[in-house]
């Protein structure tokens, strides 16, 4: 019993690391002042890619907001994205449910694969 408990928590664990480590950059380039922005960073991008080795590149803003409901108020992460090159360094894209990424390119298309019905969400 404990060997089978033993390969359960490895094969857990191994997925676990796979899908942090598909969702996350493996380095992180940030501005000396963590209240500022990277200037240039589609030119600083390019020239990552252009280091051997490099696979990938893009540009993401990451804050903290709060998230407010009637009856509730919630901490999250907000992540920004380039639509256009994240697939180089995320799997994001592909974890999405199909067709869900477009809602990134274009802030009218529509994900039918939504659980709330955003129309009702004015009723309210």
């Amino acid at each position: 019993e404990v060997i089978l408990v033993l390969g359960v928590m490895n094969g857990f664990q191994g997925d676990l690391r796979a899908k942090i480590i598909d969702t996350h950059a493996h380095v992180t380039i940030e501005a000396e002042n963590p209240r500022e922005h990277l200037a240039d960073y589609a030119k600083l991008a390019e020239q990552v890619r252009a280091v051997e080795g490099v696979v990938g590149a893009t540009p993401i803003l990451q804050t903290e907001v709060m998230l407010s409901a009637p009856t509730n108020m919630s901490a999250a992460a907000l992540v920004g994205v380039d639509p256009a090159t994240i697939e180089e360094t995320s799997r994001l894209p592909r974890q999405l449910n199909s067709g869900c990424m477009e809602l990134l390119r274009d802030p009218n298309a529509i994900c039918s694969h939504w659980a709330i019905d955003v129309a009702r969400l004015g009723d309210d």
